[in-house]
């Protein structure tokens, strides 16, 4: 399949497949599989397609369905958390390198309401996990020091 969105081409034919995630038995009404890809110039998107009772159903009629297709773009960090909830450690590490055991700490912090408010905008907005968002700000903070 292949879709322009956003002035980005999403091709599957030329794209790098990261990795799929199926469910159910291919052919049946409801069989669904997604799949990540990364283009050349960077750009991640998901490739979904499933049966007539699959989220990619598409109406053709009054009460008649068929199944379908989507492509969506998504964002590095999204794609990262997609792979880690959905791939095999390998294919996940084939594309986002080799990650170490035990090399982040839990620590409790306790916020303001009205900084978990805007911690939540942020993760509606990019997809990003409270934590990674947090990270992310921390970073940042330490290299104005």
């Amino acid at each position: 399949m292949k879709k322009i969105i956003d002035g980005k081409r999403c091709d599957t034919s030329t794209a790098k497949e990261i990795g799929c995630k199926s469910y159910g038995q291919y052919g049946s009404f409801e069989y669904e599989c997604r799949t990540l890809y990364r283009t050349k110039s960077g750009v991640y998107f998901i490739h979904g397609e499933g049966g007539a009772m699959s989220a990619f159903a598409v109406q053709k009629g009054a009460n008649e369905w068929s199944g379908g297709e989507k492509i969506e773009i998504v964002s590095a960090e999204y794609a990262k958390k997609w792979a880690e909830e959905n791939l095999s450690a390998e294919e996940y590490e084939a594309e986002f390198g080799e990650t170490r055991e035990f090399d982040t700490v839990a620590i409790t912090v306790y916020l303001p309401a009205d900084i978990v408010s805007k911690l939540d905008e942020i993760k509606a907005k990019t997809g990003m996990a409270r934590t990674a968002i947090v990270e992310k700000l921390v970073r940042n903070g330490l290299k104005n020091q």
